[in-house]
């Protein structure tokens, strides 16, 4: 327990200041000097026995305990409320300065609060909190600071927290996104979606033939026995592998409207994982870079939780990916087939060591690349060009475009699945990749 720190209050220095005017206007009416040190002996007397009453039982009770109301699992750049409730345990009213440490990423607007605390009494504080930070999070304590009515001493204790919380990814600003509207009909570069007939799809039961089903899935056998015509009807292939490569590397701070680079991924791919389980799929995830983990085999929705707390504490590091090493780890891992989905940043220096690595994984998996478009690129290709210095921006912003889109040809013709989108759509644009790759029935 963190001891108490006891000060002299203002009311100490004014009662030491009126006793020596005192002493000094009795010496100037010419009083005896035994007069003079009887006075001046009662009053040090009552104050200091005053003083050291008050000093001793603040020192061994201090009368205010903290309770703290708030949240568990908080949301990134969400407001939520913070509350404090104060107890006076004493029999006395005190005179109250309240304090709260928070971590200095949550964003709130009141920093202290000042109040008087009858006898017996509980008050309640609240303070309006923003996160901007990603993680758990150990918060801190309470600075008190209190002293009774024409008290003496003023005490200070800082009485910690001992809570921990923690702050997840923000998933309403994606799922309000309007492209989830056309979800899964949208085309995506080197996906034909055909019937669900043959060899991509399992057997889900028979039923009585309708209107516009194939003859093709008419079982003859049956209809015979029952004297009606009878369909098979199939079903999306199940318990298939989905894995998920996402880049926590220096591309990946990369500001934008919903985030960074890396926060816009992490939030989408934690909602992809739960519609990939929902399907029946398998999901299993790997980070790449300096920060590197693995999640392999989630099998069930229920278990969506394990991805959320394997994740979302992870933050991109300052150097750049290795990918052809990350495809060799994953392959020592999951050399059975899969659609592997590699999530990333891109600019033109790093095609030349994306393309080994991609050409690696073709061997084994079907594959897929993410690239989050850069905003600042975007919005020099589309402002007024007015001025000679917004010319030169303009002309390197397009010249790094069509670098980028001359390799991004190259990747396309090595038969990957290229998906290219702005933060705010990487949603909706990798679960409409998934769900049209499981359509086509090409794993």
């Amino acid at each position: 327990m963190n001891p108490v720190v006891i000060r002299p209050s203002n009311r100490l220095l004014l009662a030491m200041s009126g006793i020596t005017l005192a002493i000094i206007t009795l010496g100037m009416l010419d009083t005896s000097v035994s007069l003079q040190l009887a006075v001046a002996a009662i009053l040090l007397a009552v104050l200091l026995l005053t003083a050291w009453l008050e000093w001793t039982r603040l020192k061994q009770f201090m009368p205010v305990t903290v309770q703290r109301i708030l949240p568990h699992n908080l949301n990134l750049n969400c407001q939520f409320s913070y509350q404090l409730i104060i107890e006076n345990h004493a029999q006395q009213s005190i005179q109250l300065s309240v304090a709260e440490r928070m971590p200095e990423h949550w964003l709130r607007q009141q920093r202290q609060f000042h109040c008087r605390l009858a006898a017996r009494e509980k008050l309640r504080f609240e303070y309006q909190v923003t996160p901007s930070r990603r993680g758990p999070v150990e918060l801190e304590g309470t600075d008190i600071r209190l002293q009774f009515p024409r008290g003496l001493w003023q005490a200070r204790r800082y009485i910690p927290a001992e809570q921990r919380v923690k702050v997840y990814p923000d998933f309403s600003v994606l799922m309000k996104s309007p492209a989830l509207s056309g979800v899964g009909s949208l085309p995506v570069p080197g996906i034909k979606v055909f019937n669900k007939r043959g060899s991509g799809t399992e057997f889900r039961h028979l039923r009585e033939y309708r209107v516009g089903d194939s003859q093709n899935q008419i079982d003859w056998q049956a209809s015979s026995r029952r004297l009606k015509l009878i369909a098979r009807e199939f079903q999306e292939e199940q318990s298939q592998q989905v894995i998920v490569m996402l880049d926590s590397g220096r591309r990946m701070h990369v500001e934008t409207e919903v985030g960074t680079h890396f926060d816009a991924a992490l939030s989408a791919i934690l909602l992809l994982a739960h519609s990939i389980l929902k399907n029946g799929d398998w999901f299993s995830m790997q980070s790449f870079g300096a920060a590197e983990r693995w999640l392999a085999n989630v099998r069930s929705v229920r278990d969506i939780s394990q991805v959320m707390q394997h994740f979302y504490d992870l933050y991109p590091s300052d150097i750049s990916p290795d990918y052809l090493l990350a495809a060799r780890q994953l392959i020592a891992k999951k050399p059975k087939r899969a659609l592997v989905l590699i999530v990333t940043t891109l600019q033109d220096e790093d095609f030349s060591d994306l393309l080994p690595a991609v050409r690696l994984l073709q061997q084994h998996h079907l594959v897929g690349v993410i690239h989050i478009e850069n905003e600042a690129i975007r919005q020099k290709l589309n402002e007024p060009v007015t001025t000679a210095a917004e010319a030169n921006s303009y002309l390197g912003a397009v010249q790094l475009n069509q670098l980028f889109q001359r390799n991004w040809q190259r990747l396309q013709k090595e038969h990957v699945l290229c998906i290219s989108s702005r933060a705010k759509d990487l949603l909706p644009q990798s679960l409409n990749a998934y769900l049209r790759v499981k359509r086509s029935g090409m794993l």
